[in-house]
């Protein structure tokens, strides 16, 4: 694989984009974005474009991460247009 400098983010992957999480070197998957008015957390599968809103991450990072209590949580990676997924979680305070 070849690298790249980043002025934003240290290295990046020329042929894939990598994880954003500090310290990870693995190739990102999916993208997260976020709302604090709404309190949700999205994950999608990677966007074709890098966004400056949202953060790639890898597989392993994509799984564990986790949202402050009280917000949504919700992955919509192979979502569609006309289909919606239940995997929506609220995550309240123990």
């Amino acid at each position: 694989m070849r690298w790249a400098g980043s002025s934003t983010r240290g290295r990046v992957a020329v042929e894939g984009r990598l994880c954003a999480h500090p310290g990870c070197s693995g190739v990102a998957g999916a993208t997260m974005t976020y709302d604090y008015g709404s309190r949700t957390a999205w994950v999608d599968d990677l966007f074709e474009v890098p966004s400056p809103a949202g953060y790639d991450l890898c597989d392993p990072h994509t799984v564990a991460f986790s949202v402050p209590q009280g917000w949504t949580r919700r992955d919509r990676r192979g979502e569609t247009d006309d289909t919606a997924t239940e995997d929506d979680a609220l995550v309240s305070a123990p």
